[in-house]
């Protein structure tokens, strides 16, 4: 079901060289350089402690690189680990970016039923942990991929889209568990809300 870019300009995904696996203590005490879930730390203060810019040399920033992204609801939270940015996309889209210099490394396109994706089709947050991303779908499954190429690993369906199921948010992980909400439930479904881990 999955597959990776398929761009007519003949991008070719390559593999990054090193990637150090996410633990459990880097979710708990991110260092200031990365950014390893949706809110950073599990506070959810959604603060970074870099200091480089601040008020007095504010002025002075100018663009280091532009991208385009796909278009729907661009709702993403870049996360980044070791310089490398993962971006979701709408159309669930993950890219690994070079943050320093917007370099596309990998892109991986996942191949949803067509009428699965809902409003805009938004893909907000992805999750990182050990050599893994994962990615809540549109057809209410979760994927994962390997974090250093792109490829996918495994897919799991979590509920059946054609009842309405969908996801929109991702999943976020919890002592080595990956939790996943859904959406769809508040159209009153027998089956109602529910949160898989």
């Amino acid at each position: 079901i999955a597959d990776t870019a398929n761009r007519s300009h003949g991008f070719v995904n390559r593999k990054l060289e090193s990637y150090d696996p996410v633990t459990d203590a880097m979710l708990s005490a991110p260092t200031a350089g990365d950014w390893l879930s949706w809110r950073r730390t599990r506070d959810g203060h959604g603060f970074s402690p870099l200091d480089e810019i601040n008020t007095e040399n504010i002025s002075q920033l100018k663009l280091a690189w532009a991208m385009t992204m796909r278009e729907g609801s661009n709702q993403g939270t870049p996360l980044v680990h070791d310089g490398i940015m993962f971006l979701t996309h709408p159309q669930n889209v993950i890219q690994a970016i070079n943050a320093a210099t917007g370099e596309l490394i990998w892109e991986y396109a996942y191949d949803y039923p067509a009428d699965s994706q809902t409003l805009g089709g938004p893909t907000k947050n992805i999750a990182l942990y050990g050599d893994k991303v994962f990615l809540a779908t549109y057809d209410a499954a979760i994927v994962a991929l390997d974090a250093r190429s792109g490829a996918q690993v495994w897919r799991t369906v979590k509920a059946n889209y054609k009842s309405g199921y969908t996801h929109t948010a991702g999943p976020v992980v919890g002592d080595g568990v990956l939790i996943s909400g859904i959406n769809g439930c508040e159209r009153y479904k027998k089956g109602g809300c529910f949160i898989t881990g």
